[in-house]
C-alpha cells in the first residue's frame, strides 16, 4: 500500500511538473510573439526604425529556440537598417543567411536584398576622379526631381499617371511614392520635388482640386503623407532643404498681387518667413542655400521680357542682398556646392552655354568665375548629391505640322503625307480661301527648358513662303480665321504688365497690320474657369458677325460689334484634354455646334450636337471606355463630322453624320495626333505631331580643391 501510494504521489508530481513545464512554454510562446508584434508595429506603424531593430534584436537574444520567428525578426533587422541608410544591412541578412540555413522563405530573401546592396555598393564605390559629364541612363527620370544627397534617390514625375515616383539609382528600380494622381477633370498630379537632407522624405509640389499648387510631404517609402502649406491664392514650388532639415525654401506665387516670393517655411509648426518679394511677375528659377544656412542664391531677369538673368546673395536674416554674378550675358543659377563655398550657374557670355564656378566668402563673390566647361547646354538644375556630383536637364519639345490627302467617301490616303512648314510648329488652320495656312511656331526662349516663344505665322502655298504676323501677344494658341480671311483670333497674353489675376484672353489681329484688339480676357478660375494653361477654343460665326467659343463649364456666343455675350449652353462635364483644350465645332451653315462630354462616373467620351441658337443637345456618339476625341471639325459641305480617336499609341480619323447612325474610320496613323483642320477642297486635313525629349545629364570630379583662407 506505501508503495502504491509512493508511486501514485511520484506519478501526480512528475504531470505537474509537466503541466508547468507546458505553461512555461505556452506563456515564453505568447510572450515571443508579443515583442515580435511590438517590433514590428514599431518599424511600421511608428516609424521608429531604431526602435524596432532593439525589439528585434532582443528577440532574437532572448528566444534562440524560436527558429522561424527569430529568422523573420533578422531579416526585418536588416531591412531597418536598409531604410536608415547603414552598412549594417549587409551584416544583419548574411546572419539570417548564416544562423538560419533551414528557413528557406527567410534566406532566399535575405539573398536576394544582400545582392541588391552589394551591387548598389559597386556602383557607388565604381568611380574615378576624371572630370566627365555622362548621360543618366534611365528613360523614367524628368525635370522636375532631385537627386537625394546621398546619391541614392532621383525624384520625378510618372507622366502617365501624374503621380511622384522614385528612383532607386543603384539598382533601377522604381516605385510611386503618391497613388492619387488624375488626368481627369479636376485633375490633380505632381510637379517639383526635393528630397530632405537625410533622404528621408520627400518635399513636392501637388496640383490641387482648387485649381492651385501646394505644397506636400511623403515619406521616400510613401509613407506619412500630409500637406505642408496651401493656399488658394498662391502657387508653392519647394526649392532647398535647410541643411538640418527643419525648413524648406520655397517659392510662392501670388496670383493677385502677381509677384513671386522666396520663403522659409517650417517642416514642424508651418510657420514662414519671407526673405524676398519679386514684383510684376518675375521669378526666381533656381534658389538654393550655403551651407550654414546664412545664405540663399537665386537668379531673376533683369528686365522684365529681356529673356536675361543675373544671380544674387541674399542674407537669410534679411539684411543685405549682394550681386553674385551681374553680366550683360544671360547667367543661370544651377546650385551651391554641398559643404563649399562654391556656386555653380551656366552663362552664355562667350556665345554658347558654359558651365562656370564663382567663389563666395561671407556672402559676397571672391575673384571672377571660372570656366569649368563649355557647351554644357541650356541646362535645367536637379541638384548636388553629397559628393560633389551634379545632376542637370537637358530636352527639347518639337511639333511637326502635316498635310494628309484623302478621299472622305472611301477613307483611302491619295497622296504622300506632306510638312510644308520647316522648323517646330502647331496648331495649323486652312485661310477660307484655302491659299494659307496659319500656324504657331515654338523656340526655347533664354529663360530655359518649359519657357517658349509663340510666333503666328502663315504660309502661302503660291509662293511657298512663310510670314510672321506681328503682334504684342505671347503664348499665341488655337489660331481661327475670319470668313473674310483679314484676320485671325487666337488665345494668348499681351507682353509687358498685366492686370491684376490676368491670365490671357481671346484676341483678334489684323493679319497685315499686327493690330490687335482684345474680345474676352480672363482671370484664372471663375467665372470663366479656363484651367492652368488658359486655353480656349472659339468657332466663328459664317458671316463674321460673332464667335463661338467654349470654357469649362459653357458655350457662349460673343457678338463682335457689341461685344455682347450670351450663354448658349451649360454642362459642367464639356470635354477636356490633358492641355485643357476643348474641342467645338461649328458647322458651314451656322446652324449646328458639336462638341464634347465625358461622363464623370463611366469616363465614357461623346460627341453632342446642338442649335447654334441654343436649345436641346442630343447625344450623337458614344466612345467606348478607353477611347479619346482629340479634336472635332466639319466636311466643308456639312454632310459629315470628322473627329480624331486616339487609341493607344495611334489615332484614327473617323466620320459620323450629324443626323446620327454608325461612325465610320477613314484613316489610321501610327502617331498620336492632335488639330484638325479641313481645307475648303474637302480633301486634305492639317494637324500636327508632338514629340518630348528629355534628358538627365550628370557632371562628375569637376569641383577643384578649395583653397584654405589666409588669416
Amino acid at each position: 500500500m506505501n508503495r502504491e501510494k509512493i508511486f501514485l504521489r511520484f506519478f501526480l508530481l512528475i504531470l505537474i511538473m509537466f503541466f508547468i513545464a507546458a505553461s512555461q512554454e505556452a506563456l515564453s510562446q505568447e510572450s515571443a510573439e508579443q515583442l515580435y508584434e511590438a517590433a514590428l508595429f514599431k518599424k511600421e506603424a511608428e516609424g521608429d526604425l531604431e526602435g524596432a531593430i532593439r525589439l528585434f534584436q532582443e528577440f532574437v537574444a532572448e528566444y534562440p529556440e524560436n527558429r522561424k520567428i527569430g529568422a523573420k525578426a533578422q531579416l526585418q533587422i536588416g531591412k531597418c537598417y536598409e531604410k536608415l541608410g547603414l552598412k549594417e544591412a549587409s551584416r544583419a541578412y548574411q546572419e539570417v543567411i548564416d544562423n538560419y540555413p533551414e528557413q528557406e522563405e527567410e534566406v532566399r530573401e535575405a539573398r536576394e536584398n544582400l545582392s541588391l546592396l552589394i551591387r548598389a555598393k559597386a556602383v557607388l564605390e565604381k568611380r574615378d576622379t576624371e572630370f566627365k559629364i555622362r548621360k543618366f541612363s534611365s528613360p523614367d527620370v524628368d525635370i522636375y526631381g532631385h537627386p537625394s544627397l546621398d546619391g541614392r534617390y532621383l525624384s520625378y514625375v510618372d507622366w502617365t499617371t501624374g503621380d511622384l515616383a522614385v528612383l532607386d539609382i543603384a539598382t533601377g528600380k522604381t516605385r510611386h511614392l503618391t497613388d492619387d494622381a488624375t488626368w481627369e477633370d479636376p485633375s490633380e498630379f505632381a510637379l517639383y520635388s526635393i528630397t530632405s537632407p537625410n533622404s528621408k522624405l520627400v518635399a513636392y509640389s501637388w496640383w490641387n482640386l482648387q485649381s492651385t499648387y501646394d505644397l506636400r510631404l511623403v515619406g521616400i517609402d510613401g509613407s506619412g503623407r500630409r500637406i505642408l502649406y496651401g493656399d488658394k491664392d498662391y502657387e508653392v514650388y519647394p526649392a532647398q532643404w535647410s541643411s538640418d532639415g527643419k525648413k524648406i525654401a520655397i517659392k510662392r506665387y501670388s496670383r493677385k498681387d502677381n509677384n513671386y516670393q522666396i520663403v522659409w517655411i517650417s517642416v514642424d509648426d508651418r510657420s514662414i518667413h519671407v526673405l524676398k518679394t519679386m514684383e510684376n511677375g518675375k521669378t526666381a528659377e533656381c534658389v538654393c542655400h550655403s551651407p550654414d544656412d546664412r545664405f540663399i542664391a537665386y537668379d531673376r531677369p533683369v528686365e522684365e521680357d529681356s529673356g536675361n538673368y543675373d544671380i544674387y546673395l541674399l542674407s537669410t536674416d534679411g539684411n543685405s542682398e549682394t550681386p553674385l554674378v551681374k553680366h550683360p550675358a544671360n547667367d543661370k543659377l544651377l546650385g551651391w556646392a554641398p559643404g563649399r563655398q562654391q556656386i555653380l550657374f551656366i552663362s552664355d557670355r562667350s556665345g554658347t552655354w558654359d558651365a562656370f564656378l564663382i567663389q563666395v566668402e561671407d556672402g559676397k563673390p571672391r575673384g571672377s568665375p571660372r570656366r569649368i566647361k563649355g557647351e554644357i547646354g541650356q541646362a535645367e538644375p536637379l541638384g548636388f548629391t553629397q559628393d560633389g556630383s551634379y545632376y542637370f536637364g537637358l530636352g527639347i519639345r518639337w511639333f511637326n505640322t502635316h498635310i494628309a490627302t484623302l478621299d472622305f467617301q472611301t477613307g483611302k490616303q491619295l497622296e504622300p503625307l506632306k510638312q510644308p512648314i520647316v522648323g517646330s510648329s502647331f496648331n495649323p488652320v486652312w485661310s477660307p480661301d484655302g491659299e494659307y495656312l496659319a500656324y504657331v511656331t515654338e523656340e526655347t526662349k533664354p529663360e530655359g527648358l518649359g519657357v517658349f516663344d509663340h510666333v503666328l505665322r502663315i504660309h502661302s502655298f503660291q509662293t511657298g513662303k512663310d510670314r510672321e504676323v506681328p503682334c504684342e501677344l505671347r503664348r499665341i494658341r488655337n489660331p481661327h480665321w475670319s470668313p473674310d480671311g483679314r484676320s485671325i483670333v487666337v488665345t494668348g497674353t499681351i507682353k509687358g504688365t498685366r492686370p491684376e489675376n490676368y491670365q490671357g484672353g481671346l484676341y483678334q489681329i489684323d493679319i497685315q497690320t499686327g493690330e490687335t484688339k482684345a474680345l474676352v480676357e480672363y482671370a484664372f478660375g471663375p467665372p470663366l474657369r479656363v484651367g492652368m494653361w488658359g486655353t480656349i477654343n472659339c468657332e466663328w460665326s459664317p458671316d463674321g458677325s460673332a464667335i463661338f467659343y467654349i470654357t469649362r463649364d459653357s458655350i457662349l456666343k460673343h457678338e463682335m460689334d457689341s461685344g455682347k455675350e450670351k450663354e448658349i449652353y451649360s454642362n459642367p462635364n464639356l470635354l477636356m484634354n490633358r492641355r485643357y483644350y476643348r474641342p467645338l465645332a461649328l458647322s458651314p451653315d451656322g446652324e449646328r455646334l458639336v462638341f464634347g462630354i465625358r461622363d464623370p462616373k463611366t469616363n465614357e467620351e461623346s460627341l453632342w450636337i446642338m442649335p447654334s441658337s441654343g436649345g436641346d443637345a442630343p447625344e450623337l456618339l458614344k466612345l467606348p471606355k478607353s477611347k479619346r476625341i482629340r479634336a472635332i471639325a466639319w466636311t466643308p459641305d456639312g454632310e459629315y463630322v470628322l473627329f480624331m480617336k486616339r487609341e493607344k499609341k495611334s489615332t484614327g480619323l473617323w466620320r459620323i453624320s450629324p443626323k446620327g447612325g454608325d461612325a465610320k474610320k477613314l484613316w489610321q496613323s501610327e502617331k498620336q495626333l492632335s488639330g484638325l483642320s479641313v481645307h475648303p477642297d474637302g480633301r486634305q486635313i492639317a494637324f500636327y505631331t508632338t514629340k518630348i525629349d528629355t534628358e538627365i545629364w550628370v557632371m562628375e570630379n569637376f569641383l577643384p580643391e578649395e583653397k584654405t583662407k589666409k588669416k
